[in-house]
């Protein structure tokens, strides 16, 4: 459940999700690393220690959804 969730962040809000979790047999919150199309670029299986390294290009993040707000409920500066 928690994957689905974190592939849906990233690609809502087109940012890099990246998560870390305690390696133990019982956690169901995987450590990984997701693009901001959804797609997954590394995982570590679940109750395993693991490093995760990824070299990531920021300019892949997007802001096309979070420029479609109603500025009159959210007023968030942007800055280009």
């Amino acid at each position: 459940m928690w994957r689905a969730h974190l592939i849906s962040r990233a690609a809502e809000t087109q940012r890099f999700v990246l998560v870390a979790n305690v390696a133990h047999g019982t956690q169901h919150c995987p450590t990984m690393i997701v693009s901001p199309r959804g797609q997954v670029l590394a995982a570590a299986p679940a109750g395993t220690t693991e490093t995760l390294e990824l070299s990531i290009d920021l300019a892949d993040t997007r802001d096309t959804y979070l420029r479609q707000q109603r500025d009159d409920v959210v007023s968030i500066p942007w800055h280009a």
